[in-house]
């Protein structure tokens, strides 16, 4: 009975609160709602959990108006707005500085921002450990909501939960941007690894088969204060719109 309330309820959903949906599910976009803020680092400011939850509950501003162009101030919008400050290099900075910290800790030969060999292109990332070799990573955050991004809002398969589906949609575009990024990668002496987020937390299937890999070298406990960071990470380099005016 309560598949069937759930499908029927996420039938009228549009695609935009389908994938905000289909993003709070995994750890990085709900790691954020068990934290107990007693270091500097793991604070969250009051505008950032409402707006947060906001995106959790699917409940639009009460501001219906954009204060940074005057347009329409609808669910999603400040991962859309082109007028308003953006912070997709401070996010992609912040996930890599903590994506590097945690790594050198098992592997000390990690390098942050190493030089390619095509002029001044960096990569993110780079390993030189004995025992995986040479690897170099690229961290991309993509929000799911561009109007290029594979739809939900789509048939869905025979025996294929609703919810399931919609994941696996928002995944597609995911998974094409990393094979995107293995296509027109730079050129290193070694093995070159795309790490795809999404900007409210869903990971690309290459990236989660990676990041398992880590999950067992480096033992849970560093690897869930990596996921910890990186959820507070996603949440506060997203959501720089104030829910009753800009920020100042």
């Amino acid at each position: 009975m309560w598949e069937t309330t759930q499908t029927n309820w996420i039938d009228t959903l549009d695609d935009t609160e389908r994938k905000l949906l289909a993003e709070g599910a995994p750890p990085l976009g709900r790691k954020w709602l068990n934290m107990i803020h007693f270091y500097p680092l793991l604070c969250l400011t009051d505008f950032e959990v409402s707006t947060a939850l906001n995106y959790r509950t699917l409940a639009c501003s009460p501001l219906t108006t954009c204060s940074w162009y005057s347009g329409p101030n609808s669910l999603g919008h400040d991962e859309l707005c082109m007028t308003r400050p953006r912070q997709t290099v401070a996010r992609h900075y912040s996930l890599a500085r903590i994506i590097h910290s945690t790594l050198k800790t098992i592997d000390p030969t990690a390098e942050h921002e190493p030089h390619s060999f095509e002029g001044r292109r960096r990569n993110d990332i780079r390993l030189r450990g004995p025992f995986r070799g040479t690897i170099d990573y690229d961290i991309k955050v993509y929000t799911l909501l561009a109007s290029h991004a594979t739809k939900t809002i789509t048939r869905t398969p025979a025996n294929v939960p609703l919810p399931s589906h919609i994941t696996q949609q928002s995944l597609k575009y995911l998974d094409r941007v990393s094979r995107h990024a293995v296509h027109v990668r730079p050129l290193t002496n070694g093995r070159f690894i795309p790490l795809v987020f999404s900007a409210g937390g869903l990971m690309a299937k290459d990236t989660a088969s990676e990041l398992e890999i880590w999950r067992k070298e480096m033992g849970a406990t560093k690897f869930t204060r990596m996921i910890t960071l990186l959820s507070m990470a996603l949440l506060k380099g997203g959501k720089q719109e104030l829910r009753y005016g800009k920020i100042r």
